[in-house]
């Protein structure tokens, strides 16, 4: 016991410095942030969970799948928007839209809704069907157009090629700018980025992206990006069992400035397309060694990523275990060096696959 309690006592003095895990956009240092504490309960360390830090507003997306969920509570725990499956095909309208577009406007969160596209279907169909569910909502977020592999369909086998898709893609895109003038969201996953997206593919859209194992930078290279989906098993209160969380890219005050207008993404966002965004944090940044006799462990990454070897304390993580006693300071963490492994620089190239054909009903 007695060792233990010298063991906390020595590992205050660097744990005052974390400010949550580096400087987020904006040049703000970090605090403890509620949401971000609940969402760690049962959850798989990551290099995605450690880097979400740097990032302050912090949002979730729903489906069904969610239950019902308790918006209140939602508001109360700190979460700055929230996505909502709408739609999916031409035929398909999420159980608990409805409520959840309604529950999450009442409380006041900023909501937007998503439509998940069916490879089967007419993409002007779908859309028309997307419309007829959700409301021209002036004050709701962009819409967005959930593009996704789905290999475990078993009524859709189309083989997909980059040139055809795309257009379809840039179809459905336009006519949601058109119908709720606003510029739409594209989400996607690492394997439909790469097989269909990347090379520059659709542009003039901004992006959210899946990365739930490593920062962005490492799947979609130099795509900017507006939004990040970091984690799939989040804990949030009034959301019964596990979560999507996702992470906004700007400060408050740039995200004030985004819930502003009828543009998804603003002109002066080209630093974010770096692989350490000037105001995010850098590997040195993101974990800090601790000497100790049995250091509790990270889950194994592979060495290949950026990893502080041997043990590392982060600040997403390890320091938010001992938030309930420790008071986190809000000075910026400091430079300390480490060994760190690169990321290879060929996850970093763009994959080229302009004509390859995707087969849906294949893995990827």
């Amino acid at each position: 016991m007695r060792t233990r309690l010298l063991l906390l006592v020595s590992l205050v003095p660097v744990l005052m410095t974390l400010p949550g895990c580096g400087v987020a956009p904006g040049g703000e240092a970090l605090a403890y942030h509620p949401i971000r504490h609940h969402g760690l309960h049962g959850a798989k360390w990551s290099q995605a969970l450690a880097y979400s830090a740097a990032y302050h507003i912090s949002g979730i997306d729903v489906s069904k799948f969610q239950g019902k969920i308790d918006w209140s509570r939602v508001k109360s725990s700190g979460v700055k928007f929230a996505w909502i499956k709408s739609t999916e095909g031409g035929d398909r309208v999420d159980d608990n839209f409805k409520a959840n577009w309604r529950g999450a406007a009442r409380v006041g969160i900023p909501r937007g809704a998503y439509h998940f596209v069916y490879w089967c279907r007419d993409p002007r169909s779908q859309i028309k069907w997307f419309e007829k569910n959700v409301p021209a909502d002036p004050k709701a977020l962009p819409p967005v157009l959930d593009v996704e592999l789905t290999p475990t369909s078993p009524t859709c086998k189309r083989i997909l090629h980059r040139a055809e898709t795309v257009r379809e893609i840039g179809i459905m895109l336009a006519e949601m700018k058109r119908f709720y003038h606003k510029t739409p969201i594209i989400y996607t996953t690492v394997d439909f980025y790469r097989g269909i997206l990347s090379g520059g593919a659709l542009q003039q859209y901004p992006i959210w992206v899946r990365s739930t194992k490593y920062k962005p930078q490492v799947a979609y290279g130099k795509r900017p990006w507006r939004f990040w989906q970091y984690q799939s098993d989040g804990h949030v209160p009034g959301v019964p069992g596990h979560v999507d969380r996702n992470a906004f890219y700007g400060d408050h005050k740039q995200w004030q400035a985004f819930l502003g207008t009828k543009e998804a993404l603003p002109a002066d966002n080209t630093d974010i397309a770096l692989d350490h965004p000037a105001h995010a944090p850098r590997p040195d940044q993101q974990a800090v060694s601790v000497a100790m006799a049995h250091p509790r462990r990270p889950e194994a990454m592979p060495q290949d990523r950026y990893v502080s070897k041997p043990h590392v304390l982060t600040a997403s993580t390890r320091a938010l275990d001992l938030a309930p006693v420790l008071h986190l300071s809000h000075a910026r963490l400091p430079q300390h060096r480490h060994r760190l492994a690169p990321i290879p620089a060929s996850l970093f190239e763009a994959t080229s696959l302009s004509e390859q054909p995707i087969q849906l009903g294949s893995a990827q």
